[in-house]
């Protein structure tokens, strides 16, 4: 079945020179939220889940050339109905984050550095709970840009310090 449900959203933004401020709080309820059953190798609906969580973001630009901020999110992910009503829906990580810095160096030069983190997941198709989640991670990327005449070069290096994770995985 095609999954459907109802979201609901309300925040508050300051803005003041150079700093941003956001938050937000927000339910998402989902009626027949497709998800992918390892044992049976096809999508299944879920009865009901629910999401309900908030968002912070702040940015700030203490120079000229240089932006600074982060986003932290807190998600409460459960299934809502069913045999497996109370429990965490899988693959939905309660805690997730990440911080930026962007400078503008001059002549067409700028760089980017995040880091992004994504707390533990419960495991694809462990609609029970049963097993040990997939670990948090943390992910540290970094980007170079060259503009010049409306042409972007790009270089970018994911994950540059090689971190080890499961981005996904099911039981």
């Amino acid at each position: 079945d095609t999954q459907h449900g109802i979201s609901y959203e309300t925040g508050v933004e300051w803005n003041r020179d150079n700093m941003d401020l956001a938050f937000t709080l927000y339910r998402l309820d989902l009626n027949d939220e497709i998800s992918f059953s390892a044992d049976q190798f096809t999508n299944v609906n879920l009865e009901r889940t629910r999401r309900t969580g908030a968002t912070l973001e702040a940015s700030l630009s203490p120079a000229a050339a240089w932006d600074l901020g982060g986003q932290y999110t807190y998600t409460d992910g459960r299934i809502s109905a069913g045999p497996f009503d109370g429990n965490r829906i899988p693959l939905v990580a309660r805690h997730v984050g990440r911080v930026f810095a962007r400078g503008r160096f001059g002549g067409g030069l700028s760089g980017f550095a995040e880091a992004v983190y994504t707390g533990d997941r419960v495991l694809g198709a462990d609609y029970a709970n049963d097993f040990d989640p997939l670990d948090a991670y943390t992910v540290v990327n970094l980007a170079l840009t060259y503009e010049r005449q409306g042409w972007q070069l790009r270089a970018r290096v994911d994950n540059l310090l090689d971190e080890e994770y499961n981005a996904t995985s099911a039981v």
